[in-house]
């Protein structure tokens, strides 16, 4: 995974620092939202903490249900296991570092998604297909906050399996 950049049709990501890099410690890297960019779906990380600093613009996040805006120069900072989301919340650009300890696979869900969303296979508005993402969000230990952890082991291994049946994995590079 060489290229540093990689470009959808509303974000952008440069890598800085990969799991290769620093022996799996950690994923760094900037991320840059175009205005009415999607927020990222509700969701939580059991094993990762994930550190947003805002570089340009106003970001919008909901930890643990409660919403807050940040502008360049704050940050935050989300424990594994909290629930929560990010979008642009402004009228500009919004470009964020981010860091994910330990990296995990990180850097292959990210290409994945920012590929997904170049190919128009990540819509703006509604939900990606759901047989892609239930083999998507469990193979890179993203879960939904808004459904229990068994509620989506019981939802997402038929749609799993019939997702595989039908040629879909859970990398798309």
């Amino acid at each position: 995974m060489s290229d540093p950049t990689i470009k959808g049709r509303w974000t952008a990501i440069t890598f800085l620092q990969t799991a290769r890099d620093t022996d799996g410690t950690l994923l760094q890297f900037d991320q840059t939202l175009e205005v009415g960019a999607p927020a990222t779906v509700y969701h939580r990380h059991q094993r990762q903490a994930e550190r947003f600093v805002v570089l340009a613009g106003a970001m919008g996040l909901r930890l643990e249900g409660a919403e807050y805006t940040l502008g360049p120069g704050e940050e935050a900072t989300v424990s594994a296991g909290q629930a929560h989301a990010m979008w642009n919340a402004g009228d500009t650009t919004l470009v964020t570092r981010i860091e994910l300890t330990p990296a995990l696979a990180s850097e292959t869900f990210f290409r994945t998604i920012i590929a997904l969303e170049r190919d128009g296979k990540f819509p703006r508005q509604g939900a990606p297909n759901p047989l892609r993402m239930a083999l998507i969000l469990p193979a890179y230990e993203v879960e939904l906050a808004a459904l229990s952890r068994p509620l989506q082991y019981v939802l997402f291994a038929p749609l799993a399996v019939l997702g595989r049946l039908l040629g879909f994995r859970a990398s798309y590079l």
